[in-house]
């Protein structure tokens, strides 16, 4: 992986590339705010900037011939995007905007809580996810970087107790305690 400033150089017969951007802050990074806010993070980064909406985050999407995703791991966070190669600067454009400007709106926050505690309740009654919740915390213990579940939906008490306010300060929490702000960018296709 090669870290630094996103070049765009086109070259090959392909028709679509892909661009990611990683930081090493998956749940492990939890341990420095509440257990589910890397998943909380990620699923709302694509909910709306500081100019666009979710809906028009859509919209531009699917005008551009583009997909987006975010989403989160034991010890990574990732954005990524696949664009057709003659739409490529637009969809950049709006891949930084999604990283760099996220708007966590309130309402986009109250329903994925509420579907990140849906989410923990039914993990509770699957024996495959209740493993991946109970085993990590006896295997390093509860106060161990990887003692979170492993499922990344945290705690019942931490999400219910989660707000709004903690999202966005949930990046800069973690690199200020561990990160250094570090952002990895991978491509293909380019």
């Amino acid at each position: 992986m090669r870290r630094g400033r996103l070049s765009k150089v086109i070259s090959g017969a392909l028709l679509a590339a892909s661009v990611s951007a990683g930081s090493v802050a998956g749940y492990a990074a939890d341990e420095f705010a509440a257990p589910g806010t890397a998943s909380m993070t990620m699923a709302l980064l694509t909910g709306g900037t500081k100019t666009r909406s979710a809906l028009e985050i859509s919209d531009q999407l699917a005008m551009l011939g583009a997909e987006l995703h975010a989403n989160s791991n034991l010890d990574m966070s990732t954005v990524r995007l696949s664009a057709l190669k003659s739409k490529l600067d637009p969809s950049l454009e709006l891949f930084a905007d999604v990283i760099l400007n996220p708007s966590f709106p309130d309402a986009d926050f109250k329903r994925q809580q509420k579907l990140q505690l849906a989410a923990i309740d039914r993990e509770k009654n699957t024996p495959v996810q209740m493993a991946l919740r109970v085993f990590p915390g006896l295997l390093y213990g509860a106060q161990h970087a990887y003692g979170n579940p492993l499922t990344g939906s945290g705690t019942a008490a931490s999400v219910a107790k989660m707000t709004r306010e903690v999202v966005p300060k949930a990046p800069r929490i973690a690199r200020r305690k561990r990160l250094r702000g570090d952002l990895a960018t991978t491509s293909y296709g380019l």
